[in-house]
């Protein structure tokens, strides 16, 4: 898969995750954290649902 192309999936599904957090009043962090490194939340999607 091109960057262009994982970049425009990771771009949705960041949107559809912001969407699903605000609609139930909550906000999505910019860059969220777990021991000091910024996590990465669609790649942790992936990993996760891929198990």
């Amino acid at each position: 898969m091109s960057n262009i192309s994982n970049d425009g999936e990771k771009l949705a599904f960041l949107n559809g995750l912001k969407q699903y957090l605000e609609d139930r009043g909550k906000i999505l962090i910019p860059y969220p954290r777990l021991a000091g490194k910024v996590l990465d939340l669609h790649d942790l999607y992936n990993r996760v649902t891929s198990l």
